[in-house]
């Protein structure tokens, strides 16, 4: 049988034999994609990751990223490989196909269960921020219908604009500036971290292990800031149909978050240590 978008061949319905598979040109290229699904990881959750380590201890932190990364990047690679097998276009038809219907309204109520207060805690770190700028000009905000205005301009203007459908090419700029804004955060924590460290400014105190309920917490911290396997299969759907090559991107785009987190983070930590 030749499916819509893919030439299938003799024992392609083994997931095995899904690098056979001969894919249409992509709408989207490697580089682009990399970066789309790598936005989708880096956000606001990497100013935390810090303090998370403050939490359970440097090096214990740094073997559950490292844990994190490796269960994501193949619970990823599962989900891309199943997608080509069953020909889904996404999670909610994924997960009928393999689920069936019950297990498909269990996802989508678990999915909006999870997505609602995430969005929530987006909103309150963002008009945090908005409420720091504020502070650094010596304006006070903290009053609750000021707090409200600030939250409210702040959704308009980002958060609620982002969520309507766009076509990819704009989302591959927008993830651009996005990595852009990244880079420079990357760059100016590690300046100062090397500054710090240059200085005679007293150490901070430095955990590197610790076991308490708090473990849990950065965990859960830990897990969001890697989490693909949620969100890349609208984001591959431009890229090619191509098992080895969706695999390949998915190995690079945690690779590069890794990068980009576990550095800034740590050099947080060992500048403000317990305190972060």
């Amino acid at each position: 049988m030749q499916s819509i978008e893919t030439n299938l061949v003799e024992g392609e319905n083994d997931p095995e034999n899904l690098e056979d598979i001969k894919p249409l040109p992509p709408r989207v290229g490697s580089f682009m994609t990399i970066l789309n699904l790598l936005n989708t990881l880096l956000g606001a959750g990497i100013l935390t990751i810090s303090n998370s380590i403050s939490k359970s201890g440097i090096i214990l932190s740094i073997f559950m990223i490292l844990l994190i990364v490796v269960v994501s990047n193949i619970s990823t690679i599962m989900i891309f490989k199943l997608q080509l097998k069953t020909e889904s276009s996404g999670y909610d038809e994924l997960n009928l196909r393999v689920l069936g219907k019950l297990g498909s309204v269990i996802f989508s109520i678990l999915l909006l269960l999870f997505l609602i207060p995430t969005n929530i805690g987006y909103l309150i770190i963002g008009a945090d921020i908005i409420k720091s700028w504020f502070r650094a000009f010596g304006v006070d905000i903290k009053s609750l219908g000021y707090h409200a205005l600030v939250v409210l301009i702040y959704s308009l203007a980002i958060p609620i604009p982002i969520t309507i459908p766009k076509k990819f090419k704009f989302i591959s700029y927008f993830s651009t500036v996005t990595l852009v804004c990244i880079i420079f955060y990357f760059i100016v924590i590690v300046f100062k971290g090397i500054e710090f460290f240059l200085s005679d400014k007293k150490r901070p105190k430095i955990t590197y292990a610790k076991l308490n309920m708090d473990l849990f917490s950065a965990l859960a911290i830990y897990a969001l800031s890697f989490n693909l396997a949620a969100v890349a299969l609208p984001i591959v759907n431009p890229f090619e149909k191509y098992y080895k090559h969706r695999k390949q991107v998915s190995i690079w785009a945690m690779i590069a978050c890794f990068f980009f987190v576990i550095i800034p983070s740590i050099f947080g930590y060992l500048m403000f240590g317990d305190e972060t």
